[in-house]
């Protein structure tokens, strides 16, 4: 599952909007339903983070939206184990053109919630 920043996040910001708790609390609700390995990941665009910003880099955002959200889902009522990863720009689209569109950014600012298959629990 993925969840756009622009959802659950403003610009530069990991504090979660009202929309993105919304989401997250529903979401916890059913996650706690299953026993299933469950990784959150953050990701950013290439777009190097503001200078004056709170955050040193993309990497370093990415991980603190990863774990806001995990904080959230554990505030829902989420339970269990939870990894969370940032891979920053690291895991984008290889082909640069794909950023030539400003409006792609949007979908390489996320948080991703991986479910394993069961046979992938351990």
């Amino acid at each position: 599952l993925s969840f756009p920043s622009s959802l659950i996040f403003r610009p530069g910001s990991a504090i979660l909007l009202p929309k993105g708790k919304a989401a997250l609390f529903s979401l916890s609700q059913k996650l706690s339903n299953i026993n299933n390995r469950v990784v959150l990941i953050g990701h950013s665009d290439t777009n190097p983070i503001s200078v004056s910003g709170r955050y040193k880099n993309n990497w370093v955002l990415s991980l603190v939206r990863a774990s806001a959200v995990a904080n959230a889902l554990a505030a829902s009522g989420y339970r269990k184990p939870l990894n969370i990863l940032s891979l920053g720009d690291t895991e984008i689209y290889q082909d640069n053109s794909f950023f030539e569109n400003k409006k792609n950014y949007g979908s390489a600012r996320r948080v991703d919630i991986v479910i394993y298959s069961e046979r992938d629990k351990g």
